[in-house]
């Protein structure tokens, strides 16, 4: 969806408002740039994106369900998991 569709654009630009901490924060900062810059950008530029890409987002988001790690997740469930995490929903 990110690469053929400018919709989901906002949750790569937005800034996360919803803090309760410092950390949250910067979790969610880290959280868009490694989706704007490690795996959409990419997608938009060759195509392509390397799975250690998309682990190193699975892995900064791993607090927020053990399973993003440790078994297969769809793309639909990490989407939601990204969506609801920026709180863009």
């Amino acid at each position: 969806m990110f690469p053929f569709n400018s919709v989901f654009d906002s949750i790569l630009i937005t800034p996360y408002q919803n803090s309760v901490s410092e950390a949250e924060r910067r979790l969610a900062d880290d959280v868009q740039r490694i989706l704007r810059e490690d795996i959409v950008n990419p997608l938009r530029t060759m195509g392509f994106t390397s799975g250690a890409k998309v682990m190193k987002l699975r892995t900064t988001m791993q607090h927020l369900d053990g399973k993003l790690i440790s078994s297969e997740m769809g793309p639909y469930r990490l989407l939601v998991q990204i969506v609801y995490f920026l709180s863009v929903i």
